[in-house]
């Protein structure tokens, strides 16, 4: 009976082609629906990194508490934060102590298996910027030709500076000995561009600004509560629009 067992086989596989998908989905939406009914939206949080994430006289404060204050808000839902420090993050996730971790996470693609992210709501990543008279202009790669470059020795701006010294004519790499210098650097004339990491770049940053090598921070999840996941973009979408987003940055990172 090799071939009816072959065939009994091949049903079996097609039902988990097409159904598993139609589980996921309806696993989605019970966990979203039990998030509702719980009214309360959980978050996992690491309070030691400031200016996103810490503890002062008032409680949780900084750049990830107010989003997740907003978040919770246009969702309708009270708002807990558990401090699950960043190494226990996914942990807790899988545990189901909390819903999502809003922590300064960037996305593991080592776990893409388990847990999936949000859109960006942060890029800590590095920029290239120039003065201009109103303020300063976020350069690409091809438009360092010919430049001065600043960047802080040692630093990732550094190595993207010594990158694309190699590869684009004209370009000369100036060494700083801080993103301040960098940026003192260009005030001074000294150097016509300042690489430096977004999170000392204390300037206001176009969303679409264009970074040399980004580092993006968003929300995790457990990979099956996509509903949940789609819910938060739809919001960061919207606090993009409405330059929310915008204020929270300003607030606490320029």
């Amino acid at each position: 009976m090799p071939g009816a067992f072959s065939y009994f086989l091949f049903l079996i596989c097609l039902f988990l082609a097409l159904f598993s998908p139609a589980q996921s989905f309806i696993k989605s939406e019970l966990g979203w629906r039990e998030t509702q009914t719980r009214g309360v939206l959980r978050v996992g949080i690491d309070p030691n990194w400031q200016p996103f994430s810490f503890y002062n006289a008032s409680g949780w404060d900084g750049f990830d508490a107010d989003l997740a204050r907003e978040l919770a808000k246009r969702l309708n839902l009270r708002l807990t934060s558990d401090p699950v420090g960043y190494d226990s993050m996914y942990d807790a996730l899988a545990q189901d102590r909390v819903d999502v971790v809003i922590s300064a996470v960037v996305p593991d693609g080592n776990r893409a298996a388990d847990f999936a992210w949000s859109n960006s709501y942060f890029d800590a990543g590095v920029f290239a910027v120039a003065p201009t008279q109103d303020g300063f202009v976020f350069l690409k790669p091809e438009q360092l030709q010919n430049k001065r470059v600043a960047a802080a020795l040692g630093s990732q701006a550094d190595r993207l500076a010594r990158f694309w010294e190699r590869r684009t004519p004209g370009m000369t790499r100036q060494t700083a000995a801080s993103d301040a210098e960098a940026m003192q650097m260009l005030a001074d004339g000294r150097a016509d561009v300042a690489f430096v990491s977004r999170l000392e770049l204390h300037t206001s940053v176009p969303h679409d600004a264009p970074a040399l090598e980004a580092r993006p921070f968003a929300i995790a999840a457990k990979k099956q509560n996509a509903r949940l996941l789609g819910e938060l973009n739809r919001i960061l979408d919207e606090m993009h629009g409405d330059g929310s987003l915008a204020a929270i940055s300003q607030k606490w990172v320029k």
